[in-house]
Parts: structure tokens; sequence; C-alpha cells
């Protein structure tokens, strides 16, 4: 079981980038409706998509979890792991470091 003393896995905007240029990843936004549909990652599905995404998903398939600033995404992060999805990771900084590029 995946302890929540241990640190949440994390990748950069970088890294998402290069991940979402070579496709096979899901990227979930965990940010309001309204927010995630004025903007989001390319492919990403809003968080109330995910129970039928997952449902599909091989749980080894990266899966990058998205909100304002990466705080909240930890503990969407944190769930899915304990959920056998074993490439969740959640974006440093969230969208504004997304939207920033950094």
């Amino acid at each position: 079981m995946f302890g929540f003393g241990k640190p949440v896995p994390e990748v950069t905007v970088q890294e998402v980038k290069n991940l979402v240029d070579s496709g096979g990843i899901m990227v979930v936004d965990i940010r309001d409706r309204g927010t995630f549909q004025a903007g989001s990652l390319p492919g990403a599905i809003h968080a109330s998509e995910l129970s039928t995404a997952l449902q599909k998903t091989d749980p080894t398939t990266p899966i990058v979890v998205v909100c304002y600033h990466g705080n909240s995404s930890k503990a969407a992060t944190r769930q899915l792991i304990s959920q056998g999805f074993t490439e969740a990771k959640s974006l440093r900084g969230g969208y504004a470091a997304w939207s920033m590029g950094r």
C-alpha cells in the first residue's frame, strides 16, 4: 500500500511535454469544469470522466494528474496508486506551471 509518508511521484512540465508528444499517456485534470474548459493540457480528460476512462486503462499506463498548483493532484495521485495504477504521477506546479512553460 502507498503510505502517506512516502513522497508522491511528480513529473515536470518538460517531462509531461515529452510524454504527451510520444503518446500513450493519460492526463487527468482535477480542476473545476469551467477552468478545465477554458484551457487544459493536450488530450486531457476531466476528473468527471475518470471512472469510465480507468475501466479501459491498463494499470501500467502513465497517468499524470493536474490541478491548479500541484497540491491537490498529489492526493488524487495517491488514490490512483492505491488502486493499482503504478505509473500515476502529479504534475509539479500544476496547470500554473504548465501555462508558464516551466
